[in-house]
């Protein structure tokens, strides 16, 4: 009995170590944590919050500009640019709770002043497919941020334009578009809508 007690520890020992070690590379290579919170929350009707400077849960959509820019925890300044985050939630089912609890949520903001940064699209001719890694080395870019949505040939579903002219149109009523208007964001379900014109 003794000799099985004795191996039984190494053993776990053993176990222990390869599912941190599982998970480090999870995390590392597929971002376990935000998927295993976003997948708790994906059903959730409840609003967006977020964490105010007093401490308070307020939806995103009751926050003021000013609000927003108090509540930002600042991670990298320089001139031109300006990396923040803030402190997010979405109530939910235990799951979701426990999920949001132990790993926690965060939306990154970045602030780039015009001027000192220029903007482009990049793609491969036809839009075949690619990655932000392989668009940044192409253009020597110093960031890339996948965007859009693609049908399963490939084609984004939402406008693109490049150079000044647009070089994708809208996928009909599966678009969408992000406005804001009087200082505070939002969203239309149509690129028909007089929101998504103006």
């Amino acid at each position: 009995m003794a000799g099985k007690r004795g191996c039984l520890k190494p053993l776990l020992l053993l176990a222990l170590m390869g599912a941190l070690l599982l998970w480090l590379v999870a995390e590392v290579f597929f971002n376990l944590n935000s998927n295993l919170v976003a997948l708790s929350v994906r059903e959730s009707s409840q609003p967006l919050l977020i964490l105010t400077k007093r401490g308070e849960w307020k939806p995103a959509t009751a926050m003021t500009a000013a609000d927003m820019g108090t509540a930002m925890v600042e991670r990298h300044k320089e001139p031109g640019m300006r990396w923040s985050t803030l402190k997010v939630r979405r109530r939910g089912n235990v799951l979701a709770q426990a999920a949001q609890a132990v790993f926690g949520a965060e939306v990154h903001v970045i602030v780039l002043t015009p001027d000192l940064f220029d903007f482009m699209t990049s793609f491969q001719p036809g839009f075949a497919l690619t990655t932000a890694r392989e668009r940044m080395s192409h253009d020597n870019l110093w960031f890339s941020i996948t965007s859009n949505f693609r049908d399963p040939k490939g084609r984004p579903m939402g406008w693109v334009y490049h150079q000044g002219r647009r070089v994708n149109s809208p996928f009909g009523d599966w678009s969408g578009c992000f406005f804001v208007k009087d200082g505070r964001p939002g969203s239309a379900p149509s690129p028909s809508s007089p929101t998504c014109r103006a």
